[in-house]
């Protein structure tokens, strides 16, 4: 008995030294300073949820403190790039991804969205270069093809565009976009008829885009075929999902070269009702589409459009002028002022804003007026 008893005691002791080296081990595990490089790998796993979720600013503000505690930590840098980006805050959003590419993370991923925020702001060289990259890293990568081609329409290289956007199509035949802007790489290389089917496909893949729609019925206008194209400009502006205004004005040119002027007028007055442009101030996109609407109307001269887009700056913006001089361009020629209209359609294509409907409109103005017209700019 006295042995049991003794046996039991010991036990009794071990588990209670357990208890004591067991709580002793826990208290210093919770009070011993947390590693800053742990608290950074944390946050950066909770920065790339918040930008999963669409959380683009929370994950900013997430990641700007992982990197103030590990700023050896670059996958944290790719990530901030990338919610940068989503922001639409594109040079942090290069300077991000260039830290973590500088940083061991040069991967076909990363190179692309460099390359396509340096194409968001102009820097052609550096997106060729990265694009390049991406096809050297990863030669299956269906999404370089759309971005170098999206790339070379912005730059009137349209062989290259409508090389690199085919091979898209091939890779993904279902995505609607990218048989639309293959279409937009015919117009520019004035093969409007080999453009028909692009939209038509971009129509087969997506019913809903009124983007198709509006491309063929454009492409027949370019064409000079007036009366086919209404019925699809008339289906581009119908959309629960996506702004029709262009669908309405091209749909009214279209309406008045038929000779449908009261048609035409209908369509501008089932736009969206807003505000007198001339009592307004500021530059925003629905400002500007409402200038349009007014001046295809007769509410708005010519005078007060021009000096509406001289109110942008200096310089006319690039993006609104190619579209002002083409409408001009286009009211004048519809009231039989040939001389006046060619000068607009000038004035459209010198912007070279290469990717607007507006600038391959003049472009196919000046064609069937017998007028030269530039090919885009070298692929050298």
């Amino acid at each position: 008995m006295a042995k049991a008893e003794s046996v039991g005691a010991l036990f009794f002791t071990l588990a209670i030294l357990a208890l004591v080296i067991g709580g002793g081990y826990h208290f210093y595990q919770r009070s011993r300073p947390i590693d800053p490089k742990d608290q950074a790998r944390a946050m950066l796993v909770e920065g790339r949820r918040l930008l999963n979720l669409g959380s683009h600013l929370d994950a900013v503000n997430t990641l700007d403190d992982a990197i103030n505690l590990h700023p050896a930590l670059h996958e944290a840098y790719r990530v901030r790039g990338e919610a940068y980006y989503h922001l639409q805050e594109y040079y942090p959003a290069i300077r991000d991804l260039t830290a973590a590419i500088n940083g061991g993370l040069d991967d076909a991923a990363t190179r692309l969205l460099r390359g396509q925020a340096y194409r968001r702001v102009d820097q052609y060289d550096a997106a060729i270069a990265d694009f390049g990259a991406v096809g050297r890293q990863d030669p299956d990568n269906r999404e370089v093809y759309r971005a170098s081609g999206l790339l070379a329409l912005e730059m009137g290289r349209f062989d290259r565009a409508e090389a690199d956007l085919a091979e898209q199509v091939r890779r993904a035949p279902s995505d609607a976009t990218a048989w639309r802007n293959l279409g937009w790489a015919r117009w520019g290389l004035g093969r409007y008829e080999d453009a028909i089917e692009p939209f038509t496909q971009a129509i087969d893949a997506d019913p809903y885009n009124f983007h198709g729609y509006l491309g063929r019925g454009v492409t027949r206008l370019f064409m000079g075929q007036t009366e086919a194209a209404l019925p699809d400009l008339e289906r581009s502006t119908v959309s629960d999902q996506q702004r029709t205004d262009y669908g309405h004005f091209f749909l009214s040119l279209a309406r008045m070269r038929a000779g449908q002027v009261d048609q035409a007028r209908a369509s501008l007055r089932a736009m969206e009702d807003q505000a007198d442009p001339r009592r307004m101030t500021g530059n925003t996109t629905a400002l500007w589409r409402n200038a349009v609407r007014s001046f295809l109307l007769g509410d708005l001269n010519e005078v007060e459009l021009l000096e509406y887009l001289n109110e942008t700056g200096s310089v006319p913006d690039p993006n609104i002028a190619v579209e002002g001089y083409y409408y001009i361009g286009m009211m004048r020629l519809l009231a039989g002022d040939r001389d006046g209209a060619i000068e607009f359609f000038r004035h459209s294509i010198a912007t070279e804003v290469y990717n607007y409907y507006e600038y391959h409109g003049a472009v196919a103005e000046l064609r069937a007026l017998g007028e030269p017209v530039p090919s885009g700019s070298s692929d050298e």
